[in-house]
This record gives structure tokens, C-alpha cells and sequence, in this order.
């Protein structure tokens, strides 16, 4: 503490990462937690391995002793806390109450109490003694309770209070005895990932992913200082034994030190050692339009008669808007509403003949993931990330209810036909069957891995369920008996659908396929192979004659049913259109990128035998017809243009050897150069922005996508949960521009900086440039 030199290194019993470590009250031991669950000992003045013992299912997030030091407490992915003997390193009790990640440990100053706080928003309050859960810091109403995961606890030096920091920005204090809220303290604009009472209890000091550290008056809650200077998260703060200095760890690599009367820095340590996509389709109840919603927050309805965008909801002022990715879509019955949800949480209602905002539901304290309309369209059902189905009253416009019983992400949710059943889907490997009006739990369907989507017949009588094992099961509703198991699909199938007229199954996968099944002999019908990126949605249209299929790649196609040939590929044909490059009957900005890709015979516009930069201006010119800024160009967002690898760069380079290739003097040429001038611009980024990573959860691979307003170094940083720097991807100086498909974006192989394969859990990442910095989490499902 004094130099900053690096005094020993402890190398773990085992070859697993270490994600966590303390020291014991008396400072001559040191344990750490591993990412693997193993606990290891050493001798703080040798660092000498003394010992390592085993007994969680996987990594370990938190340690801590009691103040006798006689035991230590651990906790992480497998939702228990572990009690044992500090001295034998025997196991005393293993308490169980959490449903999810334990982040955090404190035991009270007398040792006779443990509190924990986890992922599942709780803090749980433990007699050591008995093991027994005393009380469960979690109140009904909004205003007292966590809306995410707490990241963090302490108690104050006399046991009477407990603090706790959540990823809802927030930092509450409560009442040890009674387990009433006394306060919260706010200001921190990102997760607060630390909080800790200084040792005569007067002060509080917090860290969070907004880069800052902040010291609180712990009696009257008033902020007294910011103190600034890391530039990424802020994971970890501690006070000195004196309460003079606090000490800050972050994801800039850096160890700070503070002093408490001055709020100035005194040391810093060296630590040595949107792509945005659709992301679901849903066709109108009369088929008439087609719902897309994108990984960048933008609903749009489109003509299906013209493949034209009818209406854009992303143009909405902020309140009402999506801020990310919407994940789900679903019609009213009668097709007078839309609801969408996604990323921000939140469930949105919009008139689909005005495209006016009618409704935001707000409730959720995650990613939404389904949503699904009761027959009589008065019901709308949504399913979520924390774990819970919320239903929500359409007629009046308020919250229905609620409905708990997964333990993990319910991904998928749809009413029987007759509207007296709920199905769910969730990563807790179960589809469940719940009643509609009361709540009540019906039935459980067992799978095998994770059930990502689940769909009922059209006369309600079968449930198929895609899984992460690549399967879909067809289930029987009334007895709820496995009748088939159909496979074919070599990844995960993420979204399964009956038809209209019940005669075919579709499913769309992470293999990159769409498969159609006879829904009769569960025979395969075709393979749809088109996509160059994992499918995530699928969607029939009311005469089951047309199937819209979404993909990561950043296309919808369209497959014709009509004319399907049993167990070989379909390819929809259109009638071929001068310049239509691509053949899918438009002229538009793939078919532009198709020309410069192609300077050859294949895109020859002019005629004189090869394809060169006038072509381009040319199909340019046919973009645009009608209007020097053309709607096909000023109507699409930048970051669909971006997802098909179009960069401002690309299109000045074009108007350069444009005007080098001397162009005739023709107006056609000349609103070419209008429109690649247009482009340009909107292709041009206005801020840095770091978005969000896809897929999303991913298994092992995941490309990180970002863009830049000016031209700088770039690093991204990433950390686990509990503040461990995992990998560090520095791709040097970059451009201004906009890096989000899979050639460009920053690419994780999901290994950490000596090449092992991390465990699954909750990662952190942080864009760093010299003028500015993000952070944004992911998860790594195995």
C-alpha cells in the first residue's frame, strides 16, 4: 500500500480463473473463490497454498469472514451460501433460499447474522447459528424494493442498518430489526456495483459503472462528493481501517486511492496481469401487413402487397419509444393493436392504423422475450427474463396480474385458442400450462435443455415447443403426454409456429435454416436454406400460403408455400426488375452493394459490356427515382444500411472514382450522385455509441458492435460479474464509421487471456476511447 509494488502472487488449487479473494480479520490468511467453485487458502505472509476445498456446483462470486474469523462464508452461480470452518475447512451448513446468482456477503459485526444479496433482487437476512432465514429484505410496492440485481451489501459498524446497491441505480438503506427501508440515496446514472460504510459508520461510498465513486452522509443521505478520474466502471471501493483514504478498483486497469477530507486522488496503481437486426416478424390477423421489430429498438409495419414500409414507431418521442431491442411482437385479434417488448423492459401498445402510442406497460425488471393476445383480444400476456408472465388488462389499460413459478428466463408464452390456458416456455428446461384466470399451475412439461418458444394448434389440442437440444415436441394439452420428437435441426430452435389451416409446423434455428413439418406425420417437408446468420422468428400469414422468417444476418425473407417441393430447399422467385441484382423483386441498397461487389458483365446498367462505378451511379439513380433524397434511402435507418456492410467510408469512395470516371452529362447521372451523396451522410455517425452484443445469450461466440463520431483508439474491456478483468480486445485506431457486422464488429471467442473457455454467467463489457467510455452486460449460457 505503500509503493504500490506487487509484494507475492497466489496461484489457485486448481487451473480455473480466480474471480474473488479476501483476507481473514486477522490478515494472516487469504482465501479465494474460483470461477470453478473451488476455494483455496494461503498463508498471506508466504503466499503459501495452505489449502483448497470443494463442495459448489460452479464459480464462486463472493467471500467473506466472519469477524472472529473462525468462519468463512461463500457464494455464486449455484444460489446457496456455504458456511465453514475456517480452521479444518470443513463444511458447517449450506443456506438456501435465493433463486439465482449471489453477488454478495456480509456478516454483521457481532457474527451471529449473514446477509447476502442476489441476482433474483433480494437481500435474505441468515441467523449463522441456525441457518435459518429471519426475514427477506423484498416489499411489495415498487418504491421500497429492488427493481434489479443487487449487486452489493454492508452493514453500518453497529449491526442497525443494512446497505444495499442494485443495478437499478440505486443504493437503499434499511432497517436491520425491522427490515423497513430508511432511505435512498440516488445520483449514480449506471449499475451501482459497491457500497461500504466507513468505520465509524458516518459516511457511505459507493462505485459504479458510470466511472464514478460517490461518499454519502449515511445519516441524512445527502451527497457529499463525486470523485472522478477512472475512465470505465468503477467495480470495487473500500475504506482504509482509519476512515481516512478509500481505495477504488475499475475496468480501466487502475487502483486509486482517496482521501476522505480532501476527496483528492492520492495514488494510482497499475493492475499488470449494434449490429442492429430483426429480431422478430409477426403478419396482421388479416395478412395484410407484416410487424418487424429490430435489435435497435425500431418497430415497422409493412405492406404486403408492395413490401413497401407502411409506418415506423422509432420516430416516437423517447418515453414512448423502444431504447433497445424488441424481442417480441403480437396482433389483437381483431388487428387493431400492436404490442411489441423487448430490451428497455417495457411493453408497448400502438394503434396499427395511426401508428399512435396508446400504452407502456411497465412492471418488468428485465428482458421481455414473449408476448401473445388472448382470443377475445381483452388480455395481453407478456413473458420475461426475471422470471415471471405479467398480463395486462387491454380494455382499461392497466396491470392484469402476475404469475410466478420459473426459476429461470420464461423465453416464450401463448393463450390456447379457447383463452383458458397459458403455455410458457423457459431456460428452466419446463413448459408450463397455467389458468388463465386464476394463475394457477396446470401442468409441467419436462424437457431437456432450455425450451426457447412454444406455440398451441389451432384447435388447441397440441403444444409443439422448440429447445435448445434441437428438437421440437409435440406435446398433447389435455393429457400432457409426449407425443413426437421431431429432429433435423442441428442447433437450437428458437421459434416454432402452427398454421393457420393446421397442416404444417414451421421452426427457425441457429443453424441458419427454416424447416417446415407435416403437422399430421411429423414428416420433414423442406429445409429453407437463404439466411447467413441464425433465425430467431418465424410467422405464418392467415392463408398459409406465405412464411416470413427473421434472422441475425439483418433480413426477413419470404418463402412461398405454395408450391413446396418435400426435402430439398425453396427459393422464392419474383420477376427480375433492371437493376434488381439480388431478385427479390425491389431495387434497393443490397442490390447497390451487390453492384459494387460485382464489377463484372452480371450488373451492366449502360450496356457497353462491363460492370464499372457508372453502373453503380446508375442503380444509384434508380434508388432514388422521383427525388434527388430518395425515400428508400432517407426512410431506412442507419443502422440497416450498416447491416449490410455499407459504411460512410465505402460511399465516398464511390463518389470519388465517380467524378474521376468523367460521367456523362445526364440528369439520371446526376441524381445518382445526389443519391450516393445522401447516403453518405446518413451513414455518418453523430455520437459513439457502444451497442448491444449478438447474440445475446450466446454459446461460445459473440461480436460486440460499436460506432464512432470520430476517428480514435479503441479497446474493450471484459470483466465478469464480480469485477474480474477476463479479456482484453484492443483494436487499435479506428475511423469514424459504424462496426457492427461480423467483419467489423469487436469479436469474443468467449475465452479469457490464456485461451481457456469461460464458465457461463453474467459478463460485463466497456467500450474505451480517449473521450469516451460504456459499459454493457451479456450472458454466456452453456
Amino acid at each position: 500500500m505503500e509503493t504500490g509494488e506487487a509484494l507475492n502472487l497466489l496461484t489457485p488449487g486448481t487451473s480455473a480463473y480466480a474471480v474473488t479473494a479476501v483476507f481473514s480479520p486477522d490478515g494472516k490468511t487469504i482465501a479465494g473463490g474460483s470461477i470453478d467453485g473451488t476455494v483455496s487458502l494461503w498463508d498471506a505472509e508466504s503466499g503459501t497454498l495452505t489449502s483448497t476445498f470443494t463442495g459448489h456446483q460452479n464459480g464462486i462470486y463472493t467471500l467473506t469472514f466472519s469477524p472472529d474469523g473462525n468462519i468463512l462464508a461463500s457464494a455464486g452461480w449455484d444460489e446457496k451460501v456455504f458456511l465453514w470452518d475456517a480452521q479444518t475447512t470443513t463444511l458447517i451448513g449450506i443456506l438456501k433460499h435465493h433463486s439465482a446468482d449471489i453477488y454478495s456477503l456480509r456478516f454483521s459485526p457481532d457474527g451471529t447474522t449473514l446477509v447476502s444479496g442476489s441476482e433474483d433482487d433480494t437481500i435474505a437476512h441468515w441467523d449463522v447459528e441456525t441457518g435459518q432465514l429471519i426475514k427477506l429484505f423484498q416489499a411489495p410496492p415498487v418504491f421500497t424494493a429492488h427493481t434489479e440485481n443487487v449487486l452489493s451489501v454492508d452493514f453500518s459498524p453497529d449491526g442497525r442498518t443494512i446497505v444495499s446497491a442494485s443495478e437499478d441505480k440505486l443504493i437503499r438503506l434499511w432497517s436491520e430489526e425491522t427490515g423497513e427501508l430508511q432511505n435512498e440515496l440516488r445520483g449514480h446514472t449506471w449499475y451501482v456495483t459497491s457500497v461500504s460504510f466507513s468505520p465509524d459508520g458516518t459516511i457511505i461510498a459507493s462505485a459504479s459503472l458510470d466511472n464514478t465513486v460517490r461518499l454519502w452522509d449515511a445519516n441524512t443521505g445527502q451527497l457529499k462528493a463525486t470523485l472522478t478520474g477512472h475512465t470505465a466502471g468503477v467495480l470495487r471501493v473500500f475504506f482504509s481501517l482509519d476512515g481516512k483514504r478509500i481505495t477504488s478498483v475499475a475496468g480501466d486497469y487502475t487502483v486509486r486511492q482517496w482521501d476522505i477530507e480532501t476527496g483528492t486522488q492520492q495514488e494510482m496503481f497499475e493492475i499488470t496481469g449494434s449490429q442492429e437486426v430483426i429480431r422478430t416478424v409477426r403478419f396482421s390477423p388479416d395478412g395484410t401487413t407484416l410487424a418487424t421489430g429490430s435489435s435497435g429498438g425500431e418497430v415497422s409495419l409493412w405492406h404486403t402487397n408492395t413490401w413497401t414500409r407502411k409506418i415506423s414507431f422509432a420516430v416516437e418521442p423517447l418515453n414512448t419509444a423502444h431504447q433497445n431491442g424488441v424481442y417480441a411482437l403480437s396482433f389483437s385479434p381483431n388487428g387493431e393493436y400492436l404490442a411489441s417488448a423487448g430490451w428497455d423492459e417495457a411493453v408497448r401498445l400502438w394503434d396499427v392504423e395511426t401508428g399512435a402510442h396508446v400504452q407502456s406497460f411497465l412492471g418488468h425488471s428485465a428482458d421481455i422475450y414473449g408476448l401473445s393476445f388472448s382470443p377475445d383480444g381483452t388480455l395481453l400476456v407478456s413473458a420475461c427474463e426475471d422470471d415471471t408472465v405479467r398480463l395486462w388488462d387491454i380494455e382499461v389499460l392497466q396491470p392484469k396480474g402476475f404469475i410466478r413459478g420459473h426459476t429461470s428466463d420464461v423465453t416464450g408464452v401463448s393463450f390456447s385458442p379457447d383463452g383458458n390456458t397459458i403455455a410458457t416456455s423457459s431456460t428452466d428446461k419446463t413448459v408450463r400450462l397455467w389458468d388463465a384466470y386464476t394463475g394457477a399451475l396446470k401442468a409441467i412439461l419436462p424437457h431437456k435443455w432450455f425450451v426457447h418458444s412454444v406455440n398451441f394448434s389451432v384447435d388447441g389440442s397440441i403444444l409443439v415447443t422448440g429447445s435448445a437440444d434441437n428438437t421440437l415436441q409435440l406435446w398433447d394439452a389435455q393429457t400432457e403426454q409426449l407425443l413426437h420428437t421431431l429432429e433435423g435441426h442441428t442447433s437450437d430452435v428458437f421459434s416454432v409456429r402452427f398454421s393457420p389451416d393446421s397442416t404444417t409446423i414451421a421452426s427457425g434455428s441457429w443453424d441458419q435454416t427454416v424447416r417446415l413439418w407435416d403437422a399430421q406425420t411429423t414428416q420433414l417437408l423442406a429445409t429453407f436454406t437463404g439466411h447467413s446468420d441464425w433465425v430467431e422468428s418465424v410467422s405464418f400469414n392467415p392463408q398459409s400460403t406465405l412464411l416470413a422468417s427473421a434472422s441475425w444476418d439483418g433480413s426477413v425473407l419470404l418463402w412461398d408455400l405454395q408450391n413446396v417441393v418435400p426435402t430439398s430447399p425453396t427459393e422464392t422467385t419474383q420477376p427480375m426488375l433492371a437493376g434488381d441484382m439480388n431478385g427479390d423483386g425491389i431495387i434497393n441498397i443490397q442490390d447497390l452493394i451487390l453492384v459494387s461487389a460485382k464489377f463484372g458483365p452480371t450488373g451492366d446498367l449502360n450496356g457497353d459490356g462491363v460492370v464499372n462505378i457508372i453502373d453503380l451511379v446508375l442503380l444509384a439513380a434508380a434508388l432514388g427515382e422521383g427525388a434527388a433524397a430518395p425515400a428508400s434511402v432517407s426512410g431506412t435507418p442507419q443502422f440497416a444500411l450498416n447491416s449490410f456492410g455499407l459504411t460512410a467510408t465505402d460511399v465516398q469512395a464511390w463518389i470519388a472514382e465517380a467524378y474521376q470516371a468523367g460521367l456523362p452529362a445526364d440528369s439520371t447521372y446526376h441524381r445518382g450522385l445526389l443519391v450516393l451523396e445522401h447516403l453518405r451522410e446518413v451513414l455518418m455517425p453523430r455520437e459513439t455509441v457502444l451497442l448491444a452484443n449478438y447474440p445475446n445469450p450466446f454459446n461460445p461466440e459473440t461480436w460486440i458492435p460499436y460506432q464512432l463520431a470520430t476517428a480514435t483508439d479503441v479497446t474493450i474491456y471484459i470483466h465478469t460479474a464480480s469485477g474480474t478483468l477476463v479479456r482484453t480486445l484492443a483494436l487499435g485506431y479506428r475511423p469514424p464509421g459504424t462496426y457492427q457486422d461480423r467483419s467489423r464488429a469487436a469479436f469474443w471467442d468467449g475465452k479469457n487471456e490464456f485461451g481457456e473457455p469461460v464458465a457461463s454467467g453474467i459478463y460485463f463489457y466497456t467500450l474505451s476511447t480517449k473521450e469516451f467510455t460504456a459499459t454493457r452486460k451479456m450472458l454466456i449460457r452453456k
